[in-house]
C-alpha cells in the first residue's frame, strides 16, 4: 500500500509487512520500484532520542546451526544424522516441517536444502551474496535474475561474471604493502 503524504510533499507513506505498520519514506528515484519495506526489528516504543533498548543482532543461533551443518557435510561428504537434525532444529523453530528424503538424499540435495534454508532465515540480512559466493552459485543466479529483468523490462544491464565473487582491493592497500598484496584476478 503506497499512500502519498498530503503535508509533505517528496514523502510517501510505504506499509511495512507483516504488520502493516505505515512508515515514512523519501520518494525513490522514478527507475526505482515502489514495494513494501521490509522491518525484520520493530522499532523501540520506548525510544528517546536516539537511544533504543532493542539489541542489535551480531550474530544468530540459527547461523551457527546451518553453518554447522554445512560444515559437517562438506568435510565429511555425507549427510548424517547430526547435520539433518541441526537444520530441522531451524525449521521447526520456523513453524515449518522436517527436510523431506528427497532433501537429505545426498551431499549436494542436502546442500541446496542449507543454501534455500540460508536464503529464507536470513532474508534481507545482507549474507545472501556471500553465501551464494561460498555455495559457488552467485554467477549463476545473479546472470539469471539480470537476464530477466533484461528481457522483461527491455533493458540492457551487463552479465555478472567471476570477477563480481570478490571485491577489488583499494591501490592505497597494494602501494602501503610495496606490492606485497597483489591485486585481485580480473580487476
Amino acid at each position: 500500500m503506497i499512500l502519498t503524504n498530503p503535508v509533505t510533499s517528496g514523502w510517501t507513506i510505504w506499509c511495512s509487512l507483516p504488520t502493516s505498520t505505515p512508515v515514512a519514506r523519501p520518494l525513490p528515484r522514478a527507475d526505482m520500484k515502489y514495494g513494501a519495506v521490509t522491518l525484520k526489528y520493530g522499532k523501540d516504543p520506548g525510544m528517546a532520542d536516539a537511544k533504543s533498548n532493542v539489541d542489535i543482532v551480531v550474530y544468530r543461533y540459527s547461523d551457527v546451526l546451518l553453518s554447522l551443518a554445512e560444515l559437517i557435510v562438506r568435510n565429511s561428504g555425507l549427510v548424517d544424522d547430526e547435520a539433518i537434525q541441526l537444520v530441522n532444529r531451524v525449521r521447526n523453530r520456523a513453524g515449518l516441517d522436517n527436510l523431506s528424503a528427497a532433501q537429505t538424499a545426498d551431499a549436494d540435495a542436502f546442500l541446496e536444502a542449507i543454501l534455500l534454508e540460508r536464503g529464507h532465515e536470513f532474508y534481507c540480512e545482507g549474507l545472501r551474496r556471500q553465501d551464494l559466493i561460498r555455495f559457488g552459485k552467485y554467477v549463476e543466479y545473479a546472470n539469471n535474475r539480470i537476464n530477466k529483468i533484461n528481457t522483461e523490462e527491455g533493458r540492457g544491464y551487463y552479465n555478472v561474471n567471476d570477477s563480481h565473487n570478490r571485491f577489488p582491493i583499494p591501490a592505497s592497500f597494494i602501494d602501503e604493502s610495496k606490492s606485497a598484496i597483489k591485486q585481485n584476478p580480473l580487476y
